[in-house]
């Protein structure tokens, strides 16, 4: 008899409600590469039988599914004593205005458009339950002076987004990296001595390159999150001013 699937043991548990297999397998991914715990399920009677297994810190939940909805599934758990208390973030593909408000309405803590940007599901992660333990500044310190060592991109990464996803949207990833990290750095360069605002876009900034094996600027971004935990204005400063090479050398290598 098949045993129903287990959440980490071990830190914030994230689970991924959505019965698209590329749409899940994406937003999984991009939960684990910020350093949570996470699981996913393909249906809302498969998430309910989770949730009662282990109940999550966080749940992303698909509005349209087949058979049993989002929305079936969020009214579900909001009428739970047990676990009305979850935080539910709906992530849809219309983007009408009445669909957000009737997620929010039905109890939804917030609502995200599909495809699911890395910064977006960052910021809204922090919001609801907080860093990733990998950033709480407890974990082993990479110094400044070891960034450089670190590769400007592993190619495995793109080759194995084409894999799951195909080539067309593993250049949609790229593309969007490339729209989107100018923004984030900027950010980051203008609030470095405001370590929550500089912190959101280092961590923001970090999904995405960690996700395209863009690991010289991701461990950069790891430094400036792991000094403005520790509130240091000097370390913080330091690696923002190191950041725009960073961020050029892997647009270049990213379109070589």
């Amino acid at each position: 008899m098949p045993t129903t699937p287990q959440l980490d043991d071990h830190g914030e548990r994230i689970l991924v409600v959505d019965d698209n297999a590329i749409s899940r397998k994406l937003v999984l991914y991009r939960v684990e590469q910020l350093g949570y715990a996470a699981e996913s399920a393909s249906s809302g009677a498969e998430a309910l039988r989770m949730c009662a297994a282990q109940k999550p810190d966080l749940v992303f939940l698909d509005m349209m599914m087949s058979e049993m909805s989002g929305l079936d599934v969020l009214h579900t758990l909001k009428k739970s004593a047990t676990y009305q208390d979850i935080p539910v973030v709906m992530i849809s593909g219309v983007e009408e205005a009445a669909a957000k408000e009737q997620c929010l309405t039905a109890g939804a803590s917030d609502f995200l458009n599909k495809p699911v940007e890395a910064e977006a599901l960052a910021g809204v992660i922090t919001n609801l339950i907080g860093n990733a333990p990998a950033d709480d500044g407890n974990g082993d310190k990479m110094a400044l002076s070891n960034v450089a060592n670190s590769p400007i991109l592993e190619q495995t990464y793109i080759e194995q987004l084409a894999k799951d996803y195909g080539h067309e949207a593993a250049r949609g990833f790229v593309t969007q990296f490339e729209s989107h990290a100018p923004e984030l750095l900027r950010t980051i360069l203008d609030s470095s001595e405001n370590f929550e605002a500089c912190h959101q876009a280092a961590s923001a900034l970090k999904g995405s390159a960690q996700t395209l094996g863009l690991s010289r600027l991701a461990n950069a971004c790891r430094i400036i999150e792991q000094s403005c935990t520790g509130r240091e204005p000097f370390e913080t400063k330091a690696a923002a001013q190191k950041m725009q090479a960073y961020l050029d050398e892997a647009l270049r290598a990213l379109n070589a």
